[in-house]
């Protein structure tokens, strides 16, 4: 039995000498363990620096806010059940998960507009919340259907437009397209009932990982960034995997054969296809399609999202785009969110295209 033991023993001081033999040649190489990676991506410092400062040293609180319903949209809980910061003012939930007006069809001289958007749309960083651009349109005179949701992109506005269009019968559908990262390179995956983000009091977390796969609940995704994101591993496997050089190969090849949703989506041509179904879909409503494009603010504009390099997306498409946004108009970085003069500028806009689309506003 000792002599069993023995064996056994130079055979794991052999196996540790040989990987950490492979581990140096490895970072002789270049190569990077999985957290030094995730720390080198520019969003780490200015997201996952403060969650790790925060998470690591309590339990992070999870808000229940949105949810994914069983048609696979992104959309809040009901108005009793959502937390709201009192900074916003009054916040109304409808009774199909978005902000504002009951979506209703309603007979009223008025201008109905369908808002099809992500948080821009829904009214981020807007105090009180009926400041954004959105909560503007109404006080101008529209009766505004708002399915702006956080964290959302085309794809979701597509699936809200083929739902709600033959409902509503709106007058106009205003697709506000973000330039920041609504013409990624990848949509979310939209799954029923699959979370999107979880909601926490220091921002908003994506639901599912690299590979498309959607976590459990709020938890399974703390743990996950805990373990990717902050490099605190609870045990020597997780330390082998996201703190190794070795460990990053051995996941590599461990996952080589779960398809990546992405992979389906690199030319981008899933951008146009969502607003030609939305676009169709308008034109057999008699409702009259209005692209608009947020802009990006001018220090957060790159190769992959300028509209100039992405305006074939839209060479089938009449667009509306600002031209006269100047950083002051966001929040501070790392929130690029329009503030409230952000949002005034970006609802007078909208009131002048609208106005020369269709007349006046009663």
């Amino acid at each position: 039995m000792k002599k069993v033991l023995k064996i056994a023993a130079w055979n794991i001081v052999i196996l540790i000498v040989l990987l950490l033999i492979v581990e140096v040649v490895l970072r002789l190489a270049g190569g990077q363990t999985i957290n030094r990676e995730e720390m080198a991506k520019g969003n780490w410092k200015q997201k996952y620096k403060r969650f790790c400062g925060k998470i690591l040293k309590r339990e992070l609180k999870i808000f229940q806010n949105f949810y994914t319903d069983s048609e696979g949209i992104f959309k809040a809980v009901p108005q009793d059940k959502f937390r709201a910061k009192k900074s916003l003012g009054e916040l109304i939930i409808n009774s199909d998960g978005f902000r504002g007006n009951e979506f209703e069809f309603i007979e009223t001289p008025r201008t109905r507009v369908l808002l099809l958007g992500d948080s821009f749309t829904w009214g981020a960083r807007a105090r009180p919340i009926n400041n954004s651009f959105a909560g503007l349109l109404q006080a101008a005179g529209y009766h505004i259907y708002n399915s702006g949701i956080i964290g959302t992109g085309p794809m979701q506005y597509a699936r809200i437009a083929q739902k709600y269009i033959p409902l509503l019968k709106p007058d106009i559908v205003a697709v506000c397209l973000y330039q920041g990262n609504d013409i990624g390179a990848y949509p979310h995956p939209m799954e029923p009932n699959g979370n999107l983000y979880y909601s926490t009091e220091i921002g908003m977390f994506r639901g599912y990982d690299e590979k498309g796969n959607f976590f459990k609940n709020g938890l399974e995704v703390i743990e996950y960034l805990k373990k990717r994101k902050c490099g605190q591993c609870g045990s020597a496997w997780d330390y082998f995997l996201y703190k190794t050089a070795v460990g990053k190969a051995v996941h590599t090849i461990l996952n080589a054969n779960k398809p990546d949703f992405r992979d389906n989506y690199r030319n981008k041509k899933w951008v146009t296809d969502a607003l030609t179904k939305i676009q169709k879909v308008c034109i057999e409503n008699g409702s009259r399609f209005l692209l608009f494009i947020i802009p990006v603010a001018k220090r957060s504009e790159r190769r992959w999202n300028s509209l100039e390099r992405n305006s074939h997306l839209f060479k089938d498409f009449q667009y509306h785009c600002p031209g006269n946004f100047e950083d002051a108009d966001y929040c501070d970085p790392p929130n690029d969110h329009f503030n409230n003069r952000g949002h005034k500028k970006f609802a007078d806009f909208m009131i002048e295209v609208i106005r020369e689309s269709v007349g006046t506003t009663l």
